[in-house]
C-alpha cells in the first residue's frame, strides 16, 4: 500500500467471524456466575467482606455481590461504606 506515511499496513480483522465469537465467549464464560447469571465486570474498592451464617468472621472480598458465593454477605468498603448483596 502506497502511502504519504510510508509503508503502511492495512490493520483490518480479515478473520473469519467464528474466530472473533469464540474468543468473545471465553471472555463471557469468565464473567458468568454460578446460578447461570450475568454479573457486571466491575470490582468495588473492598477491605473484607462477611457472609451468612457467621456474619463476624472477616472474608477475602470478592468483586462485586454478583460474584459473592452465598446470598445475604455484606462488603465493607475502603471507604467506610457497605455494600449489601441480596439475600
Amino acid at each position: 500500500m502506497n502511502s504519504k506515511h510510508g509503508n503502511q499496513q492495512d490493520c483490518s480483522f480479515s478473520g473469519s467471524p467464528a474466530v472473533g465469537l469464540m474468543m468473545i465467549g471465553s471472555s463471557i464464560q469468565s464473567t458468568v456466575a454460578k446460578e447461570e447469571t450475568f454479573c457486571p465486570m466491575y470490582c468495588l474498592n473492598a477491605t473484607h467482606m462477611t457472609c451468612p451464617p457467621n456474619n463476624k468472621k472477616q472474608l477475602q472480598p470478592v468483586c462485586n455481590c454478583c460474584l459473592a458465593e452465598k446470598k445475604g454477605c455484606t462488603i465493607y468498603l475502603a471507604d467506610g461504606g457497605e455494600e449489601k448483596c441480596p439475600p
